[in-house]
């Protein structure tokens, strides 16, 4: 009967060893958890300020190529189409970095955008107004969303109906 004490004993060690063992591990799970968590967060972070630059540029670019779609009437000149030409490629230019870190819905809304410039530079179809403001609002409401989440689609008030 002397051993058992002893057996009680050395049972008793191992459990703690064992627990011991298992809380590192446990430990160790957690804390790589929270580290990737972080990184996360941090590289979403990081890309938040390149991405609201890039939609920034790439709106200012299409702005500047609906002046030029504007300005000039269909059929479009040669002056005109060497200018859109010019502000084509600052938009594609633009394009490629939305492309390279935007989100996908927002890189959808600057495809369609751009895609509209090209048709008009290439003359296949006349700029429209009215598709061209709808194209640009759905652009500008998925750029907030993705920047701003949780906060306003646009920057317009909504329409009353006094003001509609």
């Amino acid at each position: 009967m002397l051993w058992q004490p002893l057996l009680l004993t050395g049972l008793g060690g191992v459990l703690a060893i064992a627990g011991t063992v298992i809380g590192q591990f446990w430990h160790a799970r957690t804390a790589r958890q929270e580290r990737h968590e972080q990184w996360a967060r941090e590289d979403a972070y990081r890309l938040h300020g390149e991405r609201r630059e890039a939609y920034a540029a790439f709106y200012l670019a299409a702005g500047h190529a609906r002046l030029i779609m504007a300005t000039y009437p269909a059929p479009i000149s040669s002056e005109g189409l060497a200018e859109l030409e010019e502000a084509r490629m600052a938009l594609w230019k633009e394009f490629v970095s939305v492309r390279l870190i935007g989100v996908r819905d927002v890189l959808a809304a600057a495809r369609t955008l751009l895609t509209m410039v090209d048709r008009v530079a290439q003359r296949q179809e006349e700029f429209a107004p009215t598709p061209w403001v709808e194209a640009i609002d759905v652009y500008v409401g998925r750029a907030r969303r993705d920047l701003i989440p949780g906060g306003p689609e646009t920057a317009q008030p909504k329409k009353t109906s006094a003001s509609a």
